[in-house]
């Protein structure tokens, strides 16, 4: 099934929006929720919020910082028992975009995110168990195509990425593990962003 992420803009406080282009402020942010129930009739919950601020040092290079808070609630047993497991966590860290446009209208990009990755996983049964907590490393490739409309809005489209992530436990004895992932075709990722520009008009 394919998942479908519905992108929000989160900007405040600049002057002037203009068109993407070398000294402008790029904002943008994602908000996601998910429910879904499993084969068995178990209960899934989650949530992503994921805001991000750069700066576009180039005609077509931005560099910025990103931040990913995310939350999930899991039945364990059956529906409604109380036996269920949490997960809150975050990531932080930069990225890095490569913008080319087509044209005045559409432009292509390949955005890429590093991030230190820290969750912790909490069961909530009838007998006592102890929170778990990993910390890891993640870095991500998502290319788009950007639609650009008016005053510096863009809608994006996003077809998938390509990512990799390194997590360890704290429990002690506990190993890294990895894991490759490749989502191309498997979601579709809809945005918008816009760019200000750091001087005043006159």
């Amino acid at each position: 099934m394919k998942k479908i992420y519905i992108l929000a803009l989160a900007f405040a406080g600049l002057t002037s929006a203009v068109f993407a282009q070398k000294g402008t402020i790029l904002t943008y942010g994602s908000v996601q929720v998910n429910s879904k129930k499993d084969n068995a009739g178990l209960k899934n919950t989650s949530f992503t919020i994921a805001p991000g601020i750069g700066y576009q040092f180039h005609n077509n290079w931005t560099t910025g910082i990103n931040l990913t808070f995310i939350g999930t609630k899991s039945e364990l047993a059956a529906p409604n028992t109380g036996n269920f497991n949490k997960v809150s966590g975050f990531a932080v860290g930069p990225f890095v975009r490569y913008t080319k446009n087509l044209s005045n209208i559409f432009s292509i990009f390949v955005h890429g995110n590093f991030n230190y990755v820290s969750a912790t996983s909490k069961p909530y049964s009838t007998t006592p168990v102890t929170p778990l907590k990993a910390t890891g490393f993640r870095g991500e490739i998502l290319p788009a195509v950007a639609i650009n409309v008016k005053n510096g809005f863009a809608l994006n489209f996003g077809f998938g990425s390509l990512s990799y992530s390194t997590i360890k436990s704290t429990l002690a004895g506990s190993k890294s593990t990895s894991d490759f992932g490749v989502t191309f075709g498997n979601e579709v990722n809809i945005g918008v962003s816009k760019n200000f520009s750091l001087k005043k008009k006159k």
